[in-house]
C-alpha cells in the first residue's frame, strides 16, 4: 500500500492533479503521524513541542516532495530528526550527540514521553527484547539492515525476516489496534 501511495503521489505531482495531490497528502500524514511523532519524541519531552516539530516535519516534507530520491518514510523520518536535533540545539544551546540507542532510555527527557514509552510498553508485551530493538532501530531511527547486522552480528537478510515476523506478529496481537487509523 505503502508503495501505491508513493507512486500515485509522484504520478499525481507530475499531472498536476492538485485534488489528488491534497487527497495524498491526507493519507500520507494520516499513515505517517504516530511513526513521525515516536521520532520526534525520542528527543522532545514536550507534547506540544513534538506536536509543533512533526508538524513543521510534514510541512517540510511536503514542500521537498518532488527532491525525494528514496523512501518516503525514510525522507519524513530524517526530517523530524533534524527537526529534533535543532530544536535542542537551539532552545537549549547545546551540540547535540547522537545516541546510538534510545531504547534503554538513559536520559530523564525520553522517559518522560509518554507515546513513545506506551509503544514500547507495547511491543514489548508481545516481542522479544531483541526483536523490539530491531523495530524501533529500523522503523524509529530508519538504521538499514546492513547497519542492524554490524550491531547485532546477525546476518541483514536475517535481521530483514526477524523484523518482518515480528511486525506481522504485533499486528496479529490485542494491541495493534490502538495503532492502526
Amino acid at each position: 500500500m505503502k508503495d501505491k501511495i508513493e507512486s500515485s503521489l509522484f504520478s499525481a505531482l507530475q499531472k498536476g492533479d492538485e485534488k489528488e495531490i491534497k487527497r495524498l497528502y491526507e493519507n500520507i500524514y494520516n499513515q505517517y503521524y504516530k511513526l513521525v511523532y515516536f521520532c520526534v519524541a525520542k528527543f522532545i519531552a514536550d507534547n506540544e513541542i513534538i506536536k509543533d516539530l512533526v508538524n513543521e516535519s510534514f510541512l517540510i516534507f511536503f514542500e521537498n516532495v518532488s527532491n525525494i530520491n528514496r523512501s518516503m518514510k525514510y525522507y519524513l523520518l530524517n526530517i523530524a530528526k533534524n527537526q529534533a536535533k535543532t530544536y535542542l540545539k537551539k532552545s537549549k544551546n547545546i551540540d547535540y550527540v547522537d545516541d546510538s540507542i534510545m531504547l534503554n532510555f538513559p536520559d530523564d527527557d525520553v522517559k518522560s514521553s509518554e507515546i513513545y514509552i506506551s509503544l514500547i510498553d507495547d511491543l514489548k508485551c508481545v516481542l522479544s527484547d531483541l526483536e523490539v530493538g530491531i523495530i524501533i532501530y529500523h522503523a524509529v531511527d530508519g538504521l538499514t539492515f546492513k547497519e542492524l547486522e554490524t550491531k547485532y552480528n546477525i546476518k541483514a537478510k536475517t535481521i530483514n525476516k526477524m523484523y518482518e515476523r515480528a511486525i506481522k506478529k504485533f499486528k496479529k496481537s490485542e494491541r495493534s489496534y490502538l495503532y492502526e487509523k
